[in-house]
């Protein structure tokens, strides 16, 4: 009903207006559908769906450095699922699997992130690709783990391969849903991000 409906907006606004001068990134990672879910959990606070669910989200992704991850690296056109070294991005010769200290990058980049040799090589083995979209509009990833030398590469590396993928899905499906909220989509993708 309609006051339901302006109560999960007000929710929603109050939610994204509190962590808005802290994470200004909330408007563009968190849709107002994830973000209602979030608070609709049953037995969930507003104050604990906030701090420790979105406001923890977002705190993970600042000190991990996704955007400095996500930015120094480019998925590669075609269905091979490879990510290439950003030239220039971080000082990084994509040709090779060396990289200059941090501290020569500390003006280059910020965040500076500086992939390391295992995370190239990572990279370029195609291990996970986004295969596109099912018919319901789910994202569909793939996993051809006889690619990956996971011992060579490492867990730290690892890691960082798996949260860059799935922030390529991540982005696939809100570019999805820009396109699709244009031609009046029924939400589905929206709904998942």
């Amino acid at each position: 009903n309609s006051n339901d409906d302006d109560e999960s907006s007000s929710s929603v606004a109050a939610l994204r207006s509190s962590l808005r001068s802290e994470y200004p990134e909330i408007d563009d990672l968190y849709s107002d559908s994830y973000l209602q879910s979030v608070i609709d959990v049953p037995g969930r606070s507003f104050d604990y769906a906030r701090d420790e669910k979105i406001r923890g989200a977002l705190e993970w992704r600042r000190g991990y450095g996704v955007d400095g991850l996500i930015s120094s690296f480019v998925c590669d056109e075609g269905d091979d699922g490879t990510f290439s070294v950003v030239e220039n991005s971080t000082g990084i010769d994509s040709s090779s699997t060396t990289s200059t200290g941090a501290e020569e990058q500390s003006d280059l980049c910020d965040p500076c992130f500086v992939p390391s040799p295992e995370l190239i090589q990572a990279c370029k083995t195609g291990a996970f690709r986004v295969g596109g979209f099912e018919n319901d509009g789910r994202i569909m990833l793939y996993a051809r783990t006889a690619l990956f030398n996971w011992w060579s590469v490492g867990v730290e590396a690892g890691i960082q391969y798996h949260v860059l993928v799935i922030e390529h899905a991540l982005q696939m499906m809100m570019k999805g849903n820009t396109s699709e909220a244009n031609e009046g989509s029924n939400g589905v993708i929206d709904s998942m991000v």
